[in-house]
């Protein structure tokens, strides 16, 4: 946990309650709350889009993760979020899986 950046690394496994006492001991929380939160994983919570009561003030996990750090089955590994067009232009070029699924979540997002 960065707490002056307000931000945290975490892996798909980490419980949302994990998330939450460690961002706790530095002022700062994760603001999905599903009702599955004792025992629901961020991996889990991202495929879902999970939210939850305070999900209004604090947002839906989509609204709560900065950029991915994707793995595919064929060892294809990348980051995604916010992609400028130089960015964009790098992924394109690495071709391959990398590139047919950045292209398509860019057409998703459009």
């Amino acid at each position: 946990i960065d707490a002056a950046a307000g931000h945290a690394i975490v892996q798909p496994g980490v419980i949302c309650d994990q998330l939450k006492k460690a961002a706790a001991a530095h002022g700062l929380t994760f603001g999905p709350d599903p009702a599955t939160h004792s025992r629901c994983t961020l991996g889990g919570m991202i495929g879902n889009n999970s939210c939850g009561a305070h999900s209004v003030m604090a947002g839906k996990t989509v609204e709560n993760i900065e950029r991915l750090d994707v793995l595919t089955a064929t060892g294809a590994r990348f980051w995604v979020g916010p992609t400028d067009d130089a960015a964009y232009a790098e992924h394109l070029a690495a071709g391959g899986e990398r590139a047919r699924i950045v292209k398509g979540l860019r057409e998703l997002a459009e």
